[in-house]
């Protein structure tokens, strides 16, 4: 749960991660059957691919490699979801990358109001 600094506001957030999410075509997380459910206006899912491991930098020191997190609406994860699946599995092509990739405007929206 975020809420707004006035406790006018709260919105639940739901984290779910992965190691290497990302696809050839895509990313990918594993749900789980609550996703079929939970879906309203101020609930979000922070989808976040941890991509472990360290990169190089410039003067050549290793550096962790900075998680991707992106910020999906619950109606989205929802509606891809049918009964009865064996798992729930949220496919989000690259198509889709610039609508939710660190998309915190979303949560903020909803806290300012």
């Amino acid at each position: 749960m975020v809420g707004s600094p006035n406790g006018q506001a709260a919105i639940s957030i739901q984290v779910k991660t992965a190691s290497w999410a990302r696809r050839r075509d895509g990313w990918q997380w594993n749900i789980g059957p609550n996703g079929l459910l939970l879906k309203g206006e101020m609930i979000f899912y922070a989808l976040v691919d941890l991509k472990w491991g360290a990169e190089k930098r410039w003067d050549g020191a290793h550096q962790p490699i900075r998680p991707d997190v992106f910020l999906v609406p619950s109606h989205v994860i929802a509606d891809s979801f049918r009964p009865n699946w064996k798992m729930y599995l949220f496919n989000m092509p690259i198509s889709d990358e610039s609508k939710y990739r660190e998309r915190w405007d979303f949560i903020s929206g909803h806290l300012d109001r």
